[in-house]
Order: C-alpha cells, then sequence, then structure tokens
C-alpha cells in the first residue's frame, strides 16, 4: 500500500515534468535504507541469519515510510502553490483507452519479470549446490551477491533511475509533436550521461572493491563487486535506453527485450553455473545487457534516426576510467589509506578518484562545461515562467 502510494505521487510529478521532486526522492530511498542497514548490520547479522534478513527488510520499509512522507508533503506543497483549473482535453474513455495501451504490456513485463526473477532466485541456490558447496554456503553466497553486492552497485543509479522515468513524459511530448530532433538530442545526451557515470561507477568499483566490502559490512565480496563493476556501464545505460523507449511508445519492444534478457540468464544459470559457480550468473547478466543495450540503440537508430557516438559513449569514457584507475590504485594503497586508515582514507580516495575522472572527461572532450550546465538546469524546478524552460534540456 505505502509502495503504490508512493508510485502515485511520482507518477503525478513525473507527468507535469516536475523532476527535481522525484529525483530527491530516489535518492532520500537509496540513502535511508543503506543508513538503517548499515545501522542495523553490526548488531544483528551476529545473532544470525534470520536477524540479517530482518535487518534488510527493516531498512526496506524504512526507505518506502521516508519517501512517502517526503513525496506527500512535497504533494501538500505543491499543490498548495499551482491550483490548475484548467478543463479537460480529453474525455475519459479515450484517456482510459491510451492508458491501458500502455499500461497492458508494461503490466506483462513487470509481472513476467517478476516471476522469472523469483525462478532465477530458486535455480541459483540449486545450481550452486551442483558446483561442491553446500546448501548452506549456496544460500550465503547467492545472499552476498544480491543482499550485498548489489545494492553497492544499484546506489550510484538512483539519479539515472530518476532522469529515466523523467524522460518518459518529457520524449513523448516531443515525440507527439513530431519534434524528433529534440528526441535525438535528449536521448544522445543522456546515453552520455548515463555512460560517464557508468564508467566513473566501474573504476569506483574495480579499484577499491576490497575496501567497499570490508568498510561497508566487514566482510570479503571483492570478486563480486570488481565483477559488477565493470558491466555498471552497460546497466546504467539500460536503464536510460528503457526510459527513452517507453517515452517512444515501444512497451512491447522493451517486454520482448525482457524476455530475452531472463531467457540468457537463466541459461547461463541453469547450464554454466555448475561449472562456474556464481560468475556463471553474474557472466549471463553482462552478456545479457550488452545485447539489450545494442538492441535497444538500434531500435532508437533505425526509427528517430539517432546518431551512435562510439567515441563519446564508450572509447573515452573507458580511457578515463582506466587512467583513473591506475593512478588511483597506486595512490591510494600507497598513501591515502594507509596513512588516513580505511574508512577517511577510502572517502578522500573516491573524491580525489571522481575528481581526476570528471577532469579527464572534460579534457579528452567528451563533456563540455555548458554540456554539464544544461543538465543542472534540466533538473531545477519549474517556477512561474517555466514555460520558457523545459525539465529536460540537456
Amino acid at each position: 500500500m505505502i509502495m503504490s502510494a508512493g508510485s502515485c505521487f511520482r507518477g503525478y510529478f513525473f507527468g507535469l515534468q516536475e523532476t527535481l521532486v522525484p529525483a530527491i526522492n530516489q535518492v532520500l530511498e537509496q540513502v535511508v535504507r543503506m543508513t538503517v542497514i548499515f545501522l542495523l548490520a553490526g548488531i544483528m547479522m551476529p545473532l544470525g541469519l534470520a536477524y540479517a534478513c530482518a535487518a534488510a527488510v527493516i531498512g526496506i520499509v524504512a526507505e518506502e515510510v521516508f519517501s512517502l512522507i517526503y513525496i506527500l508533503a512535497s504533494y501538500k506543497k505543491f499543490k498548495v502553490k499551482n491550483i490548475l483549473n484548467k478543463k479537460p482535453t480529453m474525455n475519459p474513455i479515450v484517456s482510459l483507452s491510451i492508458l491501458f495501451a500502455m499500461a497492458m504490456p508494461l503490466t506483462a513485463n513487470r509481472v513476467t519479470g517478476s516471476l522469472l526473477t523469483t525462478f532465477e532466485n530458486m535455480l541459483i541456490p540449486q545450481r550452486l549446490q551442483l558446483y561442491g558447496m553446500t546448501a548452506k554456503e549456496a544460500i550465503s553466497a547467492f545472499g552476498q551477491l544480491t543482499g550485498m553486492a548489489l545494492p553497492i552497485i544499484y546506489f550510484p543509479s538512483a539519479f539515472l533511475i530518476s532522469l529515466s522515468i523523467s524522460l518518459v513524459p518529457s520524449i513523448s511530448e516531443a515525440s507527439t509533436v513530431k519534434n524528433f530532433s529534440r528526441v535525438q538530442f535528449a536521448a544522445s545526451r543522456s546515453i552520455l550521461f548515463s555512460s560517464i557515470i557508468g564508467f566513473c561507477a566501474a573504476s569506483l568499483f574495480v579499484v577499491f572493491s576490497n575496501e567497499l566490502g570490508q568498510i561497508i559490512y566487514k566482510q570479503d565480496i571483492s570478486h563480486m563487486l570488481m565483477f559488477l563493476g565493470v558491466m555498471s556501464p552497460f546497466l546504467y545505460m539500460q536503464v536510460v535506453l528503457s526510459g527513452i523507449l517507453n517515452g517512444l511508445g515501444y512497451q512491447v519492444f522493451l517486454f520482448r527485450n525482457s524476455l530475452i534478457s531472463s531467457a540468457i540468464t537463466i541459461a547461463f544459470v541453469y547450464f554454466l553455473i555448475p561449472k562456474m559457480g556464481i560468475d556463471a550468473f553474474i557472466l549471463g547478466w553482462f552478456v545479457s545487457l550488452v545485447l539489450v543495450c545494442y538492441l535497444e540503440i538500434e531500435k532508437l537508430r533505425s526509427n528517430v534516426h539517432l546518431e551512435f557516438e562510439f567515441s563519446k559513449w564508450f572509447f573515452k569514457p573507458l580511457l578515463a576510467a582506466a587512467a583513473t584507475s591506475l593512478v588511483m590504485k597506486f595512490v591510494a594503497v600507497n598513501f591515502l589509506l594507509p596513512f588516513f586508515g580505511n574508512g577517511l582514507g577510502l572517502l578522500i580516495s573516491v573524491v580525489i578518484l571522481s575528481v581526476v575522472y570528471m577532469s579527464l572527461i572534460i579534457l579528452l572532450g567528451c563533456l563540455t562545461t555548458k554540456e554539464i550546465a544544461d543538465l543542472i538546469k534540466s533538473i531545477k524546478p519549474k517556477n512561474a515562467d517555466s514555460s520558457k524552460n523545459k525539465s529536460f534540456m540537456l
């Protein structure tokens, strides 16, 4: 009920292209969940697996409660300031038919995805036992992946999820009025920003995979973080691509891609986990992400004539991330971590890594200061003269 209510209020703001409130809401969710789990983990994990799971559930509940409180307060404040008395431009029957035409494939995608994910979750521990693990070891390895490594990997994507959802009304509006140049511009810049954030995150997770696991969970999950970090650029890009294609009305195409992705992952889980262990799941997920990103970019190229900018989207961010990783690995291991300790040393290292990476991105001509200013402008709330400023003007 809380999740449903929160989703409705977020949809209200996204429909009006008021992107700041949902963006803050998404970040708040991530921060609250990670903070609660971090505070409870040290107390409840030593008591046993059931208590550790309870800590994770409490974190999720706290996330949803705080999220709803914030979004509801924002809605009341926005409603008082922006009282609209316009008459509807479309009758209810037409509105419902359009809504159901979009909702049916989206619902089918969610339901099917949930069922296939449940099947994966049941299958992975079973196949890990064929790899040679005991039932307890298999559950533990699966728990480290889904409960420890993945929340860290998904944390930087909070902004991109908000961006992805905000793209739906913005691009849908541009597509409706046949303004395809705006669609191309928004799509190109969105993919660029997701790639830049993805490669920066990949650099962070690869260089500090051991330190992140030890500081947050006091466990060694460096192997998982390193491999998941490599796939971060494609993971984040797929989020944005889905938002663009949803805005263009390609829900059925996305549903098909979701089925292809799940089929590939399940095949890797079933056939290769008994030979490779948990790495087979990560490899299958990576292969499915690369394929789905390729299919979705090709869809945009063929339908809105989006130019594929390989150098800006992949080569230059990869070059900046590789150079930053090599420098920061040496500096952090030999100077920052020994001098400041793991906690403060890691924080300083992450800040320096981000600054160095973004400096290289700008020096390589991948991102200009004007594009950064446009991005900041695009997430500002609308005001009295907002008609001059669309919510997504990348």
